[in-house]
């Protein structure tokens, strides 16, 4: 059974983040606008701390996190200020792959010398919630431009840090995900 403990640690990184996106949109009254929206994204937004978590020693070992390809579908709902003016809301089901990588160096507060550095690495796609808000604006003939900020949650990632072993003891560790995205765009409108 892995050693467990609970030292609390947090990585907060910032990252330019790509993406295309798409959806439908239905006016359903005069100044209502409803639809339905996608898209998928790109960065590498990473942290490290000092320690691996779910270790109270510190030493040499650290640990990284790194978020890459994200995406999500959406409902969106909203009100026509202007004719080409729409302030929207935004809400649904996003998705985020995490990375995480421990590494431990051969000393004597972690991991075993006898055994030299290790290094171990967890992939997984996590599904969350993401709502946000925004404006659009129809600048020319079909183009639109847009600004959003979305917030996104996934809950909790467990991994095994240091997977136990005879010439060591285990890890466990538990990240808590959430993005916070502001963005820009440009659409065409068909």
């Amino acid at each position: 059974m892995p050693f467990r403990s609970a030292p609390n640690a947090s990585v907060d990184s910032t990252d330019f983040r790509g993406s295309i996106y798409g959806g439908y949109n239905w006016q359903f009254a005069p100044t209502w606008v409803a639809g339905l929206e996608g898209d998928i994204g790109y960065a590498k937004n990473s942290g490290r701390i000092s320690r691996i978590p779910g270790l109270t020693a510190i030493g040499a070992s650290f640990a990284e996190s790194e978020l890459t390809t994200d995406g999500s579908v959406r409902a969106r709902v909203g009100y026509l200020v202007t004719p080409s003016i729409l302030l929207y809301a935004t809400g649904g089901v996003a998705f985020q792959q995490i990375k995480n990588s421990t590494t431990c160096p051969a000393d004597t507060f972690v991991c075993n010398p006898a055994v030299g550095t290790q290094s171990f690495h967890s992939s997984d796609t996590l599904v969350g919630y993401t709502i946000g808000a925004g404006a659009e604006a129809m600048i020319y003939d079909h183009w639109l431009v847009r600004a959003e900020y979305r917030f996104s949650d996934f809950g909790s990632n467990s991994f095994t840090a240091i997977p136990p072993t005879i010439s060591t003891f285990g890890a466990d560790a538990k990240t808590k995900v959430q993005t916070h995205n502001f963005g820009v765009g440009i659409a065409y409108k068909f």
